[in-house]
């Protein structure tokens, strides 16, 4: 089976050029590489906009939840997050869940057809559910995270980091809000704790300028690039 390593990270955290650094150094070495975008998907095409219209996020991303007719709640997504709890939570999470399934068995075939060399993902379920998570308003569950590492055919995971302030800097694209992606990195901390002890190895590399370490990463387990 091939040996399938996810490149994750916030938006902004330079994963695309991890890819490619590490996909030129392996083939120079003789290595055969696949390259993939986990959300090349077919499962993903099909499932997460009809859940996200159900969740109706429209807006959510850019922190234009709340109507500008309404000055009271206008600013509801820019300073605290409400995180849904009770029936409607539960539902999401078990979509969640059936969705996690059909990603998992869609990795695995495409897993089982690089029989050799390294199967190099540029992101992974991680940043799926990261951005998933926060799009639906819920909080990370953990045992659906430890649940999806025994889900998907990973063998390693490089944690790319940049610190909140750099990665949005970098942004191109403005497709969030700076405070969507604030949390976002938070939850990528607390999701790569889970991952590592689920017993995946992950390892984490500082991509944000000498000298600038990202908030609240361990300074024993960042190495700068």
């Amino acid at each position: 089976m091939a040996r399938t390593i996810s490149i994750i990270g916030n938006d902004g955290s330079g994963k695309s050029t991890f890819v490619q650094r590490y996909a030129t150094r392996w083939t120079a070495a003789g290595v055969r590489v696949v390259r993939r975008p986990y959300y090349d998907s077919i499962v993903r095409s099909l499932l997460r906009r009809p859940v996200e219209r159900l969740a109706g996020v429209s807006g959510r991303k850019m922190g234009r939840e709340h109507s500008e007719s309404d000055p009271a709640r206008r600013d509801e997504g820019r300073s605290a997050i409400s995180y849904r709890r009770g029936p409607q939570a539960g539902l999401l999470l078990a979509l969640l869940c059936v969705y996690q399934l059909c990603m998992a068995a869609e990795s695995r075939v495409r897993d089982l057809l690089c029989l050799d060399g390294v199967l190099l993902q540029d992101r992974s379920f991680v940043d799926d559910l990261a951005s998933t998570l926060e799009i639906l308003r819920l909080r990370t569950p953990r045992r659906l995270v430890k649940w999806s590492a025994r889900l998907f055919p990973i063998r390693r995971a490089i944690y790319v980091r940049a610190g909140h302030e750099v990665e949005y800097a970098r942004i191109v694209k403005l497709d969030l809000s700076p405070q969507m992606h604030k949390r976002k990195s938070k939850r990528y901390d607390t999701m790569v704790e889970l991952l590592e002890t689920a017993g995946i190895p992950v390892r984490r590399i500082n991509t944000a300028p000498r000298g600038i370490a990202p908030s609240a990463a361990p300074p024993t387990q960042v190495e700068n690039t």
